[in-house]
């Protein structure tokens, strides 16, 4: 019997802990964590600081021109009033309308960008027809870092994508600027410390830039300027945190001895509370809250609720059973901690504060809801529906039980998904990695996929569920109406979330192939072919005939499509002459899919046309990818040039599952990979080890009788998941698994789950799963399957 496991088991701390928090079908996620600026950063260095900081990621259905869901950093923040009281310091204000004082692009070409200087800002524009799709003005900059190291800056709106860097003065080329802000796409009021970024300090002469980036793109900056604080008010000395997957729980400890504890849980589908008690005191001291925010603010004192509404978002946050000490605004960070240059009335870009007495809150909670619109639901409802909340009873222990329901929905969906019992790794070294903590990797993974159910879209015309690329990733370059499904991390997804809903799974496949336009193109970012694979599976799963049925056209047209542009699109990124060996075996595969639907469609007349297609595909793979048989398998050929490129042997090696390959042409690949192939490094030394084609390499290795090459490569991904910690599209394979691409991502999700199952005995990519004994399995091994 499986042991049974709870939310309480999963428990996170440390510094490698996941950090995100949603729940299946809400547009919110706490602490996203925005992979296209998180560099090398992990979830906890990236989202946790002493300000205690609630991070909110928001998937609206009309996603920006940055392909990337909206993202509210220091939403709520937690700060208490430090021994002395706090001063702002001046440091300069950057002339912003004088041109002399700016230099365009210098180290590449300045003429293929403009500069727009007003009195209110800067307008930099990339040109069109540039060079570089980045444009950069730079001034040289003096002041004393220890005293005023904070830069401030508001960007009103942003359409593409900005940053700003500074440089020694002696900087001979931009490889040596240093990042204060990273490339984002965000507008609103920002602040970066300087010293903490360069680690200079004292009076220091730079150079300051500003960054511009977008093909005919333009950014504005205004109000840029230099400051510090004295004495300002208190954040945490010390603290703590914990995931789990129904809450994220806190500890933050004050120069004052003032002690915090707090957790952050959902309320409902789309509103998070974040409740606080003060555990010490300190004597004269408030606990001071506040955020950052971006947009129209009112504020309703009688109910203690801001509301904040931007032309693409809106959202409230009231603060429930609390007097409030005043709520003031500000224009900037330095002045929020300082309590200097107060106003009374909000400004479009600012911050706002309160002051909490912690005496309040000794026997009673401080809770704070933040809500978020859910499918139709206007701001009127919103703040109607946060109004209602009663005060007349214990809120604390109505808030509990919320808290407490989402820990029975958590628990009851563990009690449901297929459940292992072998997690050794007996085929390579283990690096650490214990049976246990791949166990409980594997749970992970299932509650990470739960919860990337969103629910759906009517203000986009969507009306079906999606399951996202990587929710906390925020990642949104599928198609317009569907931005955060892509067209291959979802397909895995919808696999194996039919295992759970399989309802849903088939209206989010359905959603997603009725994007397919006239001439069989799926919107968005255009990947490799898991459809009709998806359609086989899911009717396997259910029996469901007539939705089989239903995307058979769609999937039709795609594949069509498909065989006449086999290779990766994205925006720009369309060269009708590539061809690419990953998305020629991907489509291979899924036609012979695709011909399965068709005999069980009874479409007997259209089965010979696609044989014939298969045939002449093959044949193409075989003539664009090899000099020889035999000879050098390679992924990339472009037919205008005849050139030829290796591109990465773990994509390559796909080719070996197509059961009609020739024997010369699937030695060759293999013995690629056997030259490349290292249990003892991560993903055995294969880089860029996506799931979908690991997944086709361990399928193949198999079937070519390679078959303890195919458990240690189902081990190595089980171990370097587990030891990366992070659900990743791919990972660094030259000394630790360290997660890259898009993260958090189903791939590494599914990599876990799919290997997990294969460890025990069973394969899924038929449907029903079915045994086979890789690893000499005593059945049965998995509950629940």
């Amino acid at each position: 019997m499986t042991v049974l496991w709870t939310v309480d088991k999963l428990r996170e701390r440390g510094g490698n802990q996941q950090r995100w928090l949603s729940l299946p079908g809400s547009r919110v996620v706490v602490n996203p964590f925005n992979f296209k600026k998180a560099g090398t950063t992990s979830p906890s260095s990236y989202s946790n600081r002493s300000t205690m900081p609630m991070n909110i990621g928001y998937l609206a259905p009309h996603i920006s021109e940055s392909e990337i869901g909206f993202e509210f950093g220091d939403m709520i923040m937690i700060h208490t009033d430090a021994h002395r009281s706090p001063q702002r310091i001046e440091g300069c204000v950057l002339h912003v309308s004088d041109r002399a004082r700016w230099t365009m692009s210098e180290y590449d070409v300045p003429g293929h960008g403009t500069a727009l200087f007003g009195v209110s800002g800067i307008t930099i524009t990339v040109n069109s027809d540039a060079r570089d799709y980045w444009q950069y003005l730079t001034t040289e900059i003096e002041v004393d870092l220890d005293q005023t190291p904070m830069l401030n800056v508001v960007v009103p709106e942003c359409l593409s994508a900005w940053s700003i860097k500074v440089a020694p003065l002696e900087a001979e080329s931009a490889r040596e600027d240093i990042e204060l802000i990273t490339e984002n796409s965000n507008s609103g009021v920002f602040n970066a410390n300087i010293a903490e970024a360069t680690g200079w300090g004292g009076r220091k002469r730079f150079k300051l830039r500003l960054y511009a980036y977008g093909f005919g793109k333009s950014i504005t900056f205004e109000k840029l300027e230099i400051a510090g604080v004295l004495n300002p008010y208190a954040d945490a000395i010390r603290y703590e945190t914990e995931w789990a997957p129904h809450e994220l729980a806190f500890q933050a400890v004050y120069r004052n001895h003032m002690t915090l504890e707090g957790r952050d849980y959902f309320y409902n589908t789309n509103t998070v509370c974040r409740s606080l008690t003060c555990t010490q005191e300190a004597s004269g001291a408030d606990i001071i809250l506040g955020g950052r925010y971006t947009g129209q603010l009112t504020y309703e004192p009688s109910l203690a609720m801001l509301v904040v509404e931007d032309r693409r978002y809106a959202f409230a946050i009231r603060l429930l059973g609390e007097h409030v000490e005043g709520m003031v605004y500000y224009a900037n960070y330095c002045d929020y901690l300082s309590g200097a240059r107060a106003l009374e009335e909000p400004p479009q870009y600012g911050y706002w504060q309160m002051r909490i007495k912690p005496v309040r809150s000794s026997g009673e909670g401080i809770h704070l809801l933040v809500s978020f619109p859910g499918p139709l639901e206007t701001v009127e409802s919103l703040v109607r529906d946060l109004s209602a909340i009663s005060l007349r009873e214990s809120v604390d222990e109505r808030l509990e039980e919320k808290r407490q329901q989402n820990e029975r929905f958590w628990n009851g969906f563990l009690e449901k998904i297929p459940s292992p019992s072998l997690f050794s790794l007996d085929h390579v070294p283990t690096k650490g990695v214990t049976p246990d903590q791949a166990e409980e990797q594997y749970y992970k993974a299932w509650i990470f996929l739960a919860s990337n159910v969103l629910d759906v879209s009517p203000e986009a015309g969507y009306p079906y569920p999606q399951l996202c690329c990587g929710k906390p990733s925020l990642w949104g370059s599928g198609a317009h109406e569907a931005p955060y499904s892509a067209a291959w991390e979802s397909l895995f997804a919808i696999q194996l979330y039919a295992y759970i809903d399989p309802d849903v799974a088939w209206e989010a496949f359905k959603g997603l192939m009725s994007l397919v336009d006239p001439t069989g193109m799926l919107g968005g970012e255009s990947l490799p072919s898991r459809k009709a694979q998806t359609a086989m599976i899911l009717y396997e799963l259910t029996g469901d005939i007539y939705s089989l049925r239903t995307v058979y056209p769609s999937i039709r047209s795609y594949l069509r499509w498909r065989v006449d542009n086999p290779r990766w699109i994205l925006g720009s990124i369309n060269n009708p002459n590539s061809k690419d060996s990953e998305f020629v075996v991907s489509a291979l595969i899924d036609i012979s899919y695709f011909i399965r639907m068709a005999e069980l469609l009874g479409r007997q007349d259209e089965i010979p046309i696609w044989q014939e297609t298969y045939a002449e595909l093959l044949q193409n793979y075989k003539a664009w990818f090899w000099d020889s048989p035999g000879g050098f398998p390679h992924q990339y050929y472009d037919t205008a040039t005849e050139a030829r490129n290796p591109g990465w042997t773990s994509w390559v090696l796909t080719g070996v599952y197509l059961p009609s390959l020739e024997t010369p042409y699937a030695e060759s690949l293999i013995n690629r990979f056997l030259g490349e192939f290292d249990p003892n490094k991560p993903f055995g030394g294969l880089a860029y080890p996506k799931h979908p084609d690991i997944n086709f390499d361990i399928y193949g290795l198999i079937q070519l009788g390679f078959l303890e090459e195919a458990r240690q490569l189902v081990e190595v991904c089980i171990r370097d998941v587990t030891m990366s910690g992070f659900f990743a599209e791919q990972y660094d394979v030259e000394d630790k698994p360290h997660p890259t691409g898009v993260r958090p991502s189903i791939f590494g999700c599914a990599q876990l789950i799919e290997c997990l199952l294969m460890k025990n005995g069973y394969r899924l990519e038929n449907g029903k799963p079915y045994r086979m004994n890789l690893f000499h399995e005593q059945a049965p091994l998995v509950e629940n399957l």
